[in-house]
């Protein structure tokens, strides 16, 4: 493990970013399907794996072999974004979840939800 300046940069945009995109967990109103710690432990894991994610891309890196050593740091990176990647489907998936079963839209972007087009 590396941590540089950039690296530790890299990383906190990368978490910002997460943070200002999907937001927080959804306040929603009483559904019996739905409990408000199911939803906040599900925001959670994803959070944390996006999080593990940019971490992993922006602080990864491993030497395999004695002669010459073999850095891996590009491996760390792609499964770092691959990580990241999934996390965010994951999130999205979520979010459209959350509002399709309680008819409102949740988070703090709600005059944004459906302007937003995501393919």
């Amino acid at each position: 493990m590396k941590i540089t300046l950039i690296g530790i940069l890299a990383f906190l945009v990368l978490v910002a970013g997460y943070f200002v995109w999907f937001g927080g967990p959804p306040t929603l109103p009483d559904d019996p399907s739905m409990t408000d710690r199911g939803i906040v432990r599900s925001w959670f894991y994803c959070s944390i794996l996006f999080v593990a994610g940019a971490g992993t891309a922006c602080f990864g890196e491993k030497e395999y072999g004695m002669f010459p050593p073999t850095s891996l740091r590009w491996l760390f990176i792609f499964f770092g974004i691959v990580i990241m990647a999934v996390s965010a489907t994951w999130m999205h998936s979520l979010k459209k979840a959350w509002a399709d079963r309680s008819g409102a839209v949740p988070g703090a972007e709600a005059a944004l939800w459906h302007t937003r087009k995501i393919c």
